[in-house]
């Protein structure tokens, strides 16, 4: 079974740190290629330099990288950390 292509090719994207930032410029998601208005930007990974990720991918490598969905993804927090 052949994996699947990304855009950068056919390494599956692994975040090492789970520190992210939502960056406030629209680009290209690292995971799916499509440019997205919200992204989050992300300094470490198998990847040579930082990379993107929208909203719709965020969850799935985050799963693939650390075994779970981040809990701030889920909108169950105010942007402060609040319930």
């Amino acid at each position: 079974m052949a994996k699947k292509s990304n855009a950068q090719g056919n390494l599956p994207l692994i975040l090492i740190s789970r520190r992210g930032r939502l960056s406030s410029l629209p680009a290209k998601c690292g995971e799916c290629g499509q440019h997205r208005e919200r992204i989050w930007r992300y300094a470490e990974s198998n990847r040579e330099s930082p990379i993107f990720l929208c909203e719709r991918c965020k969850p799935k490598v985050s799963d693939r990288s650390f075994g779970y969905v981040d809990v701030f993804n889920k909108g169950l927090f105010d942007r402060r950390g609040r319930y």
